[in-house]
């Protein structure tokens, strides 16, 4: 008998509604069950639907809705009880140069269709529009990639973007923190003997370090590989026995770190000696840090034009895998 009260009890209840003008309606937000226990709509799913007590016929404007029923009226959106919307965006974590166009994807999951996407400035609704896209009829996932332009942007700062939709109600939106990187701009004075490298970094988070790193076109393979820069012997210099598994920075042609100067930006020197290196397409790769860890890259390629260049890859020796073998043996005997 007990058990037949407590049920009886338990489908006593009433709707709580949150006001609305008489002409919209009214939003639910929950039922009231004994007077006592709020079972209330939530954007969390814990299992109950409260639209599944109670005659919700009153609650004549729906905030969401499942496109197949046609139902859901709760407020906030229960995923217990209907499809909710949701939205997502993704920038990428830098371009370079910072500053420039950035491609900014909102994927939108939409209650009612068709609707419009909006990409804001700022990290509330309130932001000024950057551009919409309208998502075609019935189709429930939307994604498209917004290109962004950033009025107000400095190296190594940060912006943020929200995204939102018009149709839902309330209003589905999300915003994102987009990072900054630091400026990293590499020169590259002329193509034989010594040849000045310049590395230009700007961050407002400070600069850190430069590092650069030395590659050379396969002929093979159609590819930049790294190249030996820290050889004991010249003969293996600019070499493609560069094994980064083994040193992460046989290719390092040049390091330095700055942070001590606490300064937003600084022109890193340094003089590549090219001449121990053959007449071969290069890549130099430059990057920046800043005292945030956020970083950047700049490359360059050229060919170089010494006279009487050294034969490094294309020599008999090292073309013979038997001689190569025990070239490396006897290297590592005298060493």
């Amino acid at each position: 008998m007990k058990k037949i009260i407590l049920i009886i009890l338990v489908f006593l209840f009433t709707l709580s509604y949150l006001n609305a003008d008489a002409a919209d309606g009214l939003i639910c937000v929950g039922s009231e069950m004994c007077s006592s226990y709020d079972l209330d709509c939530s954007s969390f799913g814990d299992g109950y639907c409260p639209e599944n007590y109670g005659n919700w016929d009153e609650c004549s404007q729906q905030t969401y809705y499942n496109p197949t029923t046609n139902l859901g009226k709760c407020y906030p959106c229960d995923p217990d009880c209907s499809f909710c919307g949701s939205i997502e965006v993704l920038a990428p974590p830098y371009v370079n140069p910072p500053c420039k166009d950035i491609g900014v994807t909102v994927t939108a999951r939409l209650t009612k269709t068709p609707d419009t996407i909006k990409l804001k400035e700022g990290s509330s609704l309130s932001g000024s529009d950057i551009d919409n896209f309208l998502c075609k009829s019935g189709e429930q996932i939307c994604r498209h990639t917004f290109i962004y332009n950033p009025k107000s942007c400095q190296p190594g700062g940060e912006l943020y973007v929200t995204a939102t939709t018009t149709n839902a109600q309330p209003p589905i939106f999300s915003t994102q923190k987009i990072e900054i990187n630091p400026l990293v701009d590499l020169t590259v004075s002329g193509d034989k003997n010594k040849i000045p490298l310049e590395v230009n970094v700007k961050s407002e988070k400070g600069v850190s370090l430069s590092q650069i790193y030395l590659y050379k076109m396969d002929a093979k393979t159609n590819k930049f590989r790294p190249v030996k820069v820290n050889a004991v012997s010249s003969s293996d210099f600019c070499s493609f026995r560069c094994d980064k598994t083994e040193d992460p920075n046989c290719n390092l042609l040049f390091s330095q770190d700055a942070s001590i100067l606490e300064t937003d930006e600084h022109i890193f020197k340094f003089e590549w000696d090219s001449i121990k290196c053959d007449n071969k397409e290069f890549m130099i790769s430059a990057y920046g840090y800043d005292l945030a860890g956020k970083s950047n890259i700049d490359s360059e390629t050229l060919t170089l034009n010494n006279e009487s260049p050294p034969c490094i890859d294309e020599c008999y020796l090292f073309n013979s895998p038997l001689l190569n073998t025990v070239y490396l043996r006897v290297r590592s005997w005298i060493t």
